[in-house]
């Protein structure tokens, strides 16, 4: 199965990655916001404690997330213009396609190859397939869906739940 040459756009590659990364700890944020939110009912200071966490605490993690995880290689990598073609022993192999539009030198990236037992989790999010896989440190990439041909997508999804099981 060979999807056609799609590109992301920075916007959706930085939600995926903060729902990827604040999915263990968001919950832990909106206690905070909401208790002093909920003390703010009776003194009016805690909802003062609720904007400096909301206004100090957010931004200090959405940077966090920009410089560990948008920085890296792996970001060009899922930013630059791509083809996925899923092999049926669940291989993935990533090719990296010169730019149409740009006026800039191709910049040429090898192609990466994915191994089922390097895969830790497969996800829809949205309009996109998700893969976490294990590369130099835990990566992902990102398929749309659109991308696919509706005839190969449940073929699929099927192909990757079945690496996903193996490997847990």
């Amino acid at each position: 199965m060979t999807s056609t040459p799609f590109r992301l756009t920075p916007s959706t590659y930085f939600g995926i990655e903060c729902r990827r990364t604040l999915r263990r700890s968001i919950f832990f944020i909106i206690l905070v916001l909401a208790a002093s939110l909920y003390a703010a009912l009776f003194d009016l200071r805690w909802a003062l404690v609720a904007l400096m966490a909301l206004f100090l605490v957010v931004p200090f993690v959405v940077f966090n997330i920009y410089y560990t995880h948008l920085l890296k290689p792996e970001a060009v990598r899922a930013l630059s213009r791509q083809k996925v073609t899923v092999s049926p022993d669940c291989t993935i192999l990533v090719e990296y396609l010169p730019a149409d539009d740009s006026p800039l030198p191709a910049q040429t990236l090898s192609p990466l190859t994915i191994h089922p037992q390097n895969i830790i989790s497969i996800y829809q999010s949205g309009a996109y397939i998700v893969v976490e896989y294990r590369f130099t440190t835990d990566c992902i990439q990102v398929i749309p869906v659109n991308a696919i041909s509706v005839e190969d997508l449940a073929t699929l999804l099927d192909f990757l739940s079945l690496a996903n099981t193996k490997n847990k």
